[in-house]
């Protein structure tokens, strides 16, 4: 058992710290090296591994520490998939730049894309943070005589863990 934890832990890793290592060489390639400093490497390596990390110490214990870990390194991990689409589109304008002769320039390029991704991942932390509710009246035929009048309720996709606890579900409830 502990041999296949470790199996799916390693490929998970793997991929993360791949798909960061591209959105790293993007920002170096894109920015004319601006982002190599060993600073931003170390930065990169540490938020590759931050999930996997608070996803197995959230996994064996649970304290205000491991929450906040767990909540920054999930966020880190919505902010990093749209980086990754961003860095896909900015090697995408890059080729149609070059092909057709734009002459668009690279830094810019990363300024529009990785800029959009920013502002994708703050408007989806902010949308997480206030869910919404929608109240629909559906009427059902052959409802039994017991059930007409009672309210039922459809709960989905809360993400109920570290980051989402008991005190979300009863404001959701409310």
């Amino acid at each position: 058992m502990r041999t296949r934890l470790f199996v799916f832990v390693s490929i998970v890793q793997a991929i993360l710290f791949l798909a960061h290592w591209f959105v790293y060489a993007t920002a170096v390639h894109f920015w004319d090296g601006l982002a190599a400093s060993w600073i931003v490497k170390l930065a990169f390596v540490l938020l590759s591994v931050s999930f996997v990390a608070a996803s197995l110490w959230g996994w064996y214990s649970y304290s205000p520490l491991v929450r906040v870990f767990y909540s920054v390194a999930a966020i880190w991990l919505g902010f990093a998939s749209f980086f990754l689409l961003a860095t896909v589109a900015s090697w995408i304008a890059y080729g149609v730049s070059a092909l057709a002769g734009l002459g668009w320039r690279p830094a810019l390029i990363a300024d529009a894309t990785l800029g959009a991704a920013t502002a994708a991942g703050l408007y989806g932390t902010l949308n997480a943070a206030f869910p919404r509710v929608t109240r629909t009246t559906i009427a059902l035929a052959n409802l039994p005589p017991q059930w007409r009048g009672r309210t039922a309720t459809l709960v989905s996709d809360l993400h109920l863990g570290h980051v989402r606890n008991v005190r979300f579900v009863r404001r959701v409830v409310n």
